[in-house]
């Protein structure tokens, strides 16, 4: 639901300045549910072969949503550097040798 919500931008025509606001005021999470939630979901964005390991819980959404900061932040670190992104490749590398 929150990638629909998300991609459609139901929050903003809601009156929501960001997802995160929409989880926590009206589908009732906390702050870090709900980030952590989010962070999943953005993380199956990319990698939407790990669903099955979150459906049947041998990847939890606290290590889901960390490895997609990880790759936020390392993306943001490479932008500043002058550098390229992490491909979707090398994100299946990394999540498959930590995961």
């Amino acid at each position: 639901m929150l990638r629909e919500v998300e991609n459609d931008g139901h929050y903003l025509e809601l009156g929501y300045p960001s997802l995160f606001e929409f989880a926590t005021q009206t589908l009732g999470y906390s702050a870090g549910s709900a980030f952590r939630r989010i962070q999943s979901m953005r993380l199956l964005k990319t990698l939407p072969e790990l669903k099955h390991k979150i459906e049947d819980g041998s990847l939890s959404l606290c290590v889901a949503a960390k490895t997609q900061s990880f790759f936020r932040n390392e993306d943001k670190k490479r932008k500043e550097e002058g550098g390229e992104k992490l491909s979707v490749q090398a994100k299946q590398v990394i999540a498959t040798s930590v995961l």
